[in-house]
């Protein structure tokens, strides 16, 4: 994807939902499942919801908004017998825990069988942010 493609609304994820996210990115590179009802609260009202995943990411990056960007949120929802990939990306600025999306559509997006998830196709589909390269102080 290129730099059209990010996204600028970042949202504020509440304090239980954000330990949790960022709690499950201390395995960067690892896909995980994750309890719906712990996603953010805009992301569990989503209709036919019924999956969730996560990954961290391997090196830290930052978005054009100056949030670093920790890793990768996958919810899954069953619309009209198909399944749905949405992902997100989580991070921290300040103090807070933010996520950014949806980004679709991507291949892979749409899968017929929702008795399923293709996590190895939802993974990976937002933009490349700057990575944060910068030797420690």
């Amino acid at each position: 994807m290129n730099s059209e493609a990010w996204r600028t609304d970042w949202h504020k994820i509440m304090n239980t939902e954000a330990h949790a996210l960022t709690g499950s990115a201390a395995c960067p590179g690892v896909v995980y499942p994750y309890d719906i009802q712990q996603l953010p609260t805009q992301l569990q009202k989503l209709p036919g919801l019924y999956a969730g995943f996560v990954s961290g990411y391997l090196t830290q990056s930052i978005s054009p908004e100056g949030v670093t960007v920790l890793g990768e949120v996958v919810a899954a929802r069953a619309d009209e017998g198909i399944g749905k990939g949405y992902v997100w990306v989580f991070g921290l600025s300040g103090s807070g825990v933010y996520f950014n999306g949806p980004y679709k559509p991507y291949d892979g997006h749409h899968f017929p069988d929702t008795g399923s998830v293709p996590v190895e196709k939802l993974f990976g589909n937002v933009p490349e942010y700057p990575r944060d390269d910068k030797p420690d102080a």
